[in-house]
């Protein structure tokens, strides 16, 4: 389920890197639409895809985000390091996001089946 999420609600769990955000910002300043809901564990309202995308927002004055909504005890969605040699599992993230310790940049990948393709939405409405 896609929802529109108030921006300040949700809680990271990995650091923005500063390059990867300064070119989120340039692209969503660039079009009319916001097109890649991100990804958000329902409970908690933990971004699990697209920490770059609502800090661009963020910082571009917006206040809403579409979320695609997901329960993260699903088995069905999985999560692994990019980094070797560092563990990481569901629990982890969880406690990363609540603690504010957050993971560095690129820490985690997950793998979402069924992501909403085909989604589009004016700008103007985020704000």
């Amino acid at each position: 389920m896609i929802k529109l999420v108030n921006l300040e609600k949700l809680k990271a769990h990995e650091r923005v890197g500063k390059n990867r955000l300064a070119e989120a910002k340039k692209i969503i300043s660039s079009n009319r639409f916001f097109t890649k809901p991100i990804v958000v564990e329902k409970e908690h309202l933990i971004i699990l895809d697209g920490h770059h995308r609502a800090e661009a927002l963020k910082d571009l004055g917006y206040r809403k985000i579409p979320a695609y909504l997901v329960d993260y005890a699903d088995k069905k969605i999985k999560v692994s390091s990019r980094r070797r040699g560092r563990i990481i599992n569901k629990n982890l993230i969880i406690k990363r996001a609540l603690s504010g310790q957050l993971y560095p940049f690129r820490t985690s990948r997950h793998l979402i089946l069924n992501r909403p393709k085909n989604f589009k939405i004016k700008l103007s409405k985020l704000k």
